[in-house]
């Protein structure tokens, strides 16, 4: 595993319940699953889906509990989707690039886990099971930092930036959108750029004097390209956009105006467009 020096992370203080006691929490999660009257989550809430595995908090009859789900996908729902969204795939959708939750699934419970102090122990232990669910992840988009301090970008259910400190603590941010999710990690990267270079304790001098400085650019760059990289993409989807509405009819945007705006040429943006490629047939 590429990130396996991050395994530490990934190790939940309370161990999985079993026997009778799992039973009986199973069977209180089973209760809230089929009533009527809501998730018992924290305040704030926490969870978060990567690939196959959910995890949540709830708190329950012994307190803070960690509930890990795994989900899988039920056989002929592709097909299913692809029928509903014929259109849209005669488009270009591509059926198999969507993520496993676009389709029909079943649900189990992994693990569930208890004996938590408080619900910021549950949050800590939640958070492990994040890190281990993120490197082993082929949606892992970007991984950047300095040791066991990393930033990570993961897309899951929800876009995750999760920042790792050295000192065990995890932190994280959920975006929705793809461009704004690469713009938080993008700075979450400059925060441990600066920590990195100005922080004695993180790097040390044993390298040399210009570690601090050569290590905290190093991270920037990595940053810089992650957002570089996304903002053309998201560009080039929303030009596209643009591009299709024109061409049945409709007013996708005042590209002029647009140009104007963007203190561009509009041959800038009419180069994004598919219809206005050279070689195009019409």
């Amino acid at each position: 595993m590429k990130y396996d020096f991050m395994l530490p992370f990934t190790t939940p203080r309370s161990a999985p319940l079993d026997g009778s006691a799992r039973d009986e929490l199973l069977a209180e999660i089973q209760g809230v699953v089929d009533g009527e009257g809501g998730v018992p989550a924290l305040d704030p809430p926490e969870y978060y889906r990567v690939d196959d595995r959910l995890i949540e908090i709830w708190t329950l009859s012994p307190g803070p509990v960690v509930i890990e789900f795994g989900y899988s996908e039920v056989a002929g729902s592709r097909e299913k989707l692809a029928n509903r969204l014929r259109d849209l795939v005669e488009m270009g959708l591509e059926i198999d690039a969507l993520p496993s939750w676009q389709f029909d699934e079943t649900s189990e419970v992994v693990s569930v886990r208890a004996g938590y102090a408080s619900a910021d122990e549950a949050r800590a232990d939640g958070r492990r099971l994040l890190v281990a669910a993120t490197i082993r992840s082929d949606e892992l988009r970007f991984a950047t930092g300095w040791d066991r301090d990393m930033v990570f970008l993961v897309r899951g259910i929800d876009w995750y930036t999760i920042r790792t400190h050295g000192n065990g603590t995890i932190d994280f941010k959920v975006n929705e959108e793809p461009l704004n999710a690469h713009m938080t990690y993008a700075k979450a990267c400059g925060d441990l750029s600066r920590d990195i270079e100005y922080t004695l304790e993180l790097v040390g001098n044993e390298m040399g004097p210009f570690a601090r400085k050569v290590a905290a650019a190093f991270v920037q760059r990595d940053a810089a390209n992650a957002l570089l990289a996304q903002a053309r993409q998201s560009l080039r989807v929303s030009m596209e956009g643009v591009d299709r509405v024109a061409e049945a009819g409709g007013d996708g945007a005042n590209l002029s105006e647009l140009a104007r705006k963007l203190h561009t040429d509009r041959a800038n943006l009419y180069k994004l467009m598919p219809s206005r490629r050279p070689g195009r047939r019409r």
